[in-house]
């Protein structure tokens, strides 16, 4: 049972921190306690020569010693030192005053801070030694992800291929075994068929990846799965992002040229409009030059078209191109 009780400790590892911490400082608390001690009885001797004829707590070496105890603890302490104000005031006030000064506020926190020292250089030391562990670790990841690609990339042309991977899981031959059982620790098949998915953002122009990038993803993905898959999901936003703003600039530019299409075939509507209005005017010129010389026809009268058109128009005070009964 007491061995259950230490792996418990040793499980979590705040409490072993504190463990730890306590045993690293158990010289300095032993200084601290005996420094406290010899104040203690220091004080005891002074009390019992000073208050003994107050009361039975000060009357023996042993009762005083445990009264500073009490004091040093804030038991009752104002019942025990109220006599002695009473038996003599500036001894009292000289005692109890330094009393409290070197061991209740001085020593008591002086333990305290040692363990705090303690605790954070126990903490700091645990932090290095998982440090060193994790680049240990990563050394050998590193080395074994070498020594993967390296079987991995059959063609030695530093880009792994999706046959690749697939051609590495299903070999049978000995010089791949160690390759082979670092790949099968990374996942199944198909979750490294899906980080090659990943990797190469579902595009299938992008058949092949380059060893260094394959490394360091993959290094990543050793490391620290949960980052690496919230790094590929950016990357994936960031592509999609890129994306979406190239079809909105497409969409932008083809209304613009729509616009422009508009614009053009508007103003060919208006030419042919206007061309359409001017061949009318001369259509109706030449109707009412014809209509004109058939009138004078019926009364025989022979006129000047011309010269007759440029009387209308000096009537036409108005120049508006229309004559009014009056102008006529």
């Amino acid at each position: 049972r007491m061995a259950r009780s230490v792996s418990y400790l040793v499980r979590y590892s705040a409490l072993w921190t504190m463990c730890k911490a306590m045993l690293s400082a158990a010289t300095a608390i032993m200084y601290a306690i005996a420094l406290g001690t010899l104040v203690v009885y220091v004080f005891a001797i002074v009390g019992v020569d000073l208050f003994g004829a107050v009361g039975p707590k000060w009357q023996s070496l042993p009762s005083a010693l445990f009264t500073l105890m009490s004091i040093a603890t804030y038991d009752d302490w104002s019942s025990t030192v109220e006599p002695m104000f009473k038996f003599n005031p500036g001894y009292a006030i000289a005692f109890v005053v330094s009393y409290f000064a070197l061991v209740p506020l001085t020593l008591l926190p002086l333990v305290t801070a040692i363990l705090t020292q303690s605790s954070m250089a126990a903490a700091l030391k645990d932090e290095e030694t998982v440090e060193a562990e994790r680049q240990q670790h990563m050394a050998a990841v590193t080395r074994d992800l070498h020594e993967m690609l390296k079987a991995l990339d059959a063609n030695d042309d530093n880009e792994i291929t999706k046959d690749e991977l697939r051609a590495l899981w299903h070999s049978k031959k000995s010089a791949h075994k160690m390759a082979q059982a670092r790949l099968k620790e990374l996942g199944t098949l198909e979750e490294l068929e899906e980080i090659f998915d990943f990797l190469s953002l579902n595009d299938p122009r992008l058949s092949t990846i380059s060893r260094e990038d394959f490394f360091s993803n993959m290094l990543r993905y050793k490391s620290n799965r949960t980052a690496f898959m919230m790094a590929i999901a950016l990357q994936h936003l960031g592509t999609i992002r890129r994306r979406i703003l190239r079809v909105e600039c497409k969409v932008e530019a083809s209304r613009r040229e729509a616009r422009e299409m508009a614009m053009v075939a508007s103003r060919s509507v208006a030419k042919s409009m206007e061309s359409r209005r001017r061949a009318d005017a001369v259509h109706e010129r030449q109707a009412d030059k014809r209509r004109i010389k058939r009138l004078f026809y019926m009364y025989g009268i022979e006129v000047d078209v011309a010269a007759l058109r440029e009387i209308f128009a000096s009537a036409d005070h108005g120049n508006d191109g229309l004559l009014t009964k009056k102008e006529f």
